[in-house]
């Protein structure tokens, strides 16, 4: 029975698929393997270069006391990297091990040079049903002849080779079952009795959503981010609440304001809170702004894309008491020519849908 895979090897094999991907490995006749150096300085007579990717110092990430057992325990991994070429014939002159070496070590510090970001990737626990997305971070760091004899002493009779040490952080090692997020609060409350005995009677105080500022959305730079509202009776609110079966919830469409560059589409998300923690729900829906700013005293009236409507993604099952919906406006970029793409969210609408239960 193989070992099951883990959040270390995942973000570990990532890694190696970057660089074989980028020094084009396979069509170049290089192996690119994960192990202790010795194990590829061992083979006798290799017909083929290695590129080996030993990873041999774990450290926590600095943060690791506020760490709770069902939540991602973040580390810093320490990666040397080692060519193990060999000698071969290129239109008749001779290319030794040696210059082989160098060749795919400079190939691979070249990668990792133009990718200190790597893509996102899902990590979970061997047998996890919840992962995480993660982007690993890879900082070259010089190693001094020391660190390098200590590491070196420890592969017996394996020559040294030249050899690069990275740092590859923060990557998680992940619990089996991962703490699930909780829901959001909507509003406050406040109520005064001055009446000790009747503190345990029905809430009758005044209840207070966040207030929804003013804000001009910046959109000189590549990152900019949407701003939204929900208008709702001639106001602006950043949540809601309904009890489904009153009048005012009947036939209840969200309207939502966009700000940002206009015309530069952004997509609408909804998710819906689950035991499991926050989980997307129906398909993203199209929309673009049609102002940059959103201003509370200033609700346009009649203006083209204002408000659009953002129906509910799903309603409150009948043996269900409560829902809550959040909704993101959602936009990619690259901050950068062949940059990764990363993704701007907007601050989060909230919807919260419940029915009176009775006693």
């Amino acid at each position: 029975m193989p070992v099951p895979t883990s959040s270390l090897a995942q973000v570990c094999m990532q890694v190696r698929d970057v660089i074989s991907a980028g020094i084009q490995a396979q069509a170049r006749g290089i192996e690119v393997t994960m192990g202790a150096p010795a194990v590829v300085g061992g083979i006798d007579n290799p017909t083929e270069h290695h590129l080996n990717l030993f990873f041999y110092r774990f450290e926590p990430s600095g943060f690791q006391p506020d760490t709770q057992p069902d939540l991602p325990w973040r580390m810093r991994m320490f990666c040397m990297i080692t060519p193990f070429g060999i000698v071969e014939a290129d239109g008749g002159q001779t290319i030794s091990a040696g210059e082989n070496d160098m060749r795919i070590l400079s190939e691979t510090m070249r990668v990792l040079h133009e990718t200190p970001v790597l893509d996102p990737v899902t990590v979970s626990a061997a047998g996890g049903a919840n992962g995480i997305e993660v982007r690993t971070r890879v900082v070259f760091l010089p190693a001094t002849d020391e660190q390098i004899n200590q590491i070196w002493s420890t592969q017996g009779e394996t020559h040294y080779r030249p050899s690069a040490v990275y740092e590859m952080s923060l990557t998680p090692v992940m619990p089996l079952e991962l703490a699930s997020e909780p829901r959001m609060v909507g509003a406050i409350g406040t109520d005064i009795r001055a009446n000790f005995s009747a503190r345990r009677a029905a809430f009758d105080g005044v209840i207070l959503g966040p207030p929804v500022p003013a804000v001009l959305v910046d959109t000189t730079g590549p990152g900019w981010a949407p701003a939204t509202a929900l208008i709702f009776e001639g106001a602006l609110h950043r949540t809601l609440s309904f009890d489904v079966t009153a009048p005012a919830f009947a036939g209840f469409v969200p309207q939502v304001w966009i700000a940002g560059e206009t015309n530069t589409p952004v997509d609408l998300v909804w998710q819906a809170w689950r035991d499991t923690g926050w989980e997307t729900v129906g398909a993203a829906q199209a929309a673009t702004p049609a102002t940059e700013d959103i201003d509370p005293r200033n609700i346009p009236a009649g203006l083209p894309g204002v408000p659009v409507a953002a129906p509910l993604p799903e309603a409150l099952a009948p043996d269900e008491t409560s829902l809550q919906l959040m909704l993101t406006a959602q936009r990619q970029f690259t901050r950068y020519a062949g940059g990764p793409v990363e993704t701007a969210r907007s601050a989060p609408l909230l919807i919260t849908l419940w029915r009176e239960v009775s006693p």
